[in-house]
């Protein structure tokens, strides 16, 4: 088992202190993983949260506000289309300022989802981590994870509890990402020896709803699971600009109304105006009608107007 606490990347967010950039940032580059307290609104979270149950109620059926559900585990959806605060996160100037000196350079917004993982008791998203040196974003050799940017911080994840999360948190192997993904993206490429390392310094990060973990994504993560309990987050990824260039992963739908008062700098962030490496049907929330369900679905649907008519 490990040493490593919860106490020891936790943070309290102190408005306009640079002490709390500067001790972010420590504990970052020595844990690749920080957990902040109280850095939103509270009444902002609790108006998330009530805009999402909406959303969480029922399917998305013909073009209804809803969840999409490829399976059994989770509902997902795009917040930015039913919350006007998930824009205010995502492109928040003191978020970007921190992420911005975690990677040393300025940052695009790679993908924006949110996820309700229902506790089911399964393992069906394990430890893992995102990329390897040879990750083709684009699958045409355009956009490839080198070396080189591998043994750098140039992607960051976010995850914002919307909910308090024990069991079923997110959950951090602390030093994975200096493995710079040796052996590839799943934990069982790895030698035994790495791979007990891997799982015997994997640290739960629990939270309350607002808390927001950040971490290095070269990392092994994921959610504790098996879990009985459900997990309500937003999830998002920046990406470092001299990784790419100016273009970002993947496009999230916004509601273009929301982007109100946003300077330069943040609608940059949002890719506004920039091309994009992965077209925003090819995103794995829209990848369903890629499954055999999708057939007898779309055939029942067809079936239901026809007879209807």
């Amino acid at each position: 088992m490990n040493n490593f606490k919860l106490q020891d990347i936790s943070i309290d967010y102190e408005k306009s202190s640079k002490v709390f950039f500067k001790k972010s940032l420590k504990i970052f580059n020595k844990f690749g993983v920080l957990l902040i307290k109280n850095f939103w609104n509270r009444n902002h979270i609790e108006q998330t949260i009530r805009n999402c149950d909406s959303v969480l109620s029922q399917p998305s059926i013909g073009g209804s506000k809803g969840y999409s559900i490829k399976d059994f585990n989770k509902k997902t959806f795009d917040p930015m289309l039913y919350d006007s605060y998930a824009v205010k996160y995502i492109s928040n100037r003191k978020l970007i300022k921190l992420v911005e000196s975690f990677v040393d350079d300025e940052i695009l917004i790679g993908e924006y989802f949110a996820k309700y993982d229902l506790g089911n008791n399964k393992i069906y998203f394990p430890l893992h981590s995102d990329y390897e040196i040879g990750t083709d974003l684009m699958k045409n050799k355009k956009y490839i994870v080198t070396k080189k940017l591998m043994n750098e911080c140039f992607s960051v994840g976010v995850i914002l509890y919307l909910k308090k999360t024990d069991e079923g948190c997110f959950t951090y192997s602390v030093g994975s990402e200096k493995l710079r993904g040796s052996y590839g993206l799943s934990l069982d490429s790895y030698p035994e020896k790495i791979k007990d390392s891997i799982v015997n310094n994997v640290l739960k990060v629990k939270g309350n709803k607002g808390d927001l973990v950040i971490f290095d994504k070269r990392s092994f993560h994921g959610p504790d699971q098996p879990s009985k309990s459900d997990r309500f987050v937003y999830i998002f990824e920046y990406i470092k600009k001299k990784a790419f260039g100016n273009i970002i992963k993947c496009p999230p739908p916004l509601t273009l109304s929301d982007l109100q008062g946003l300077n330069k700098k943040q609608l940059n962030v949002l890719g506004i105006g920039l091309k994009s490496m992965i077209p925003f049907k090819n995103h794995h929330l829209r990848s369903f009608n890629q499954k055999k369900e999708f057939s007898f679905l779309k055939l029942f649907i067809d079936l239901f107007y026809k007879i209807k008519n």
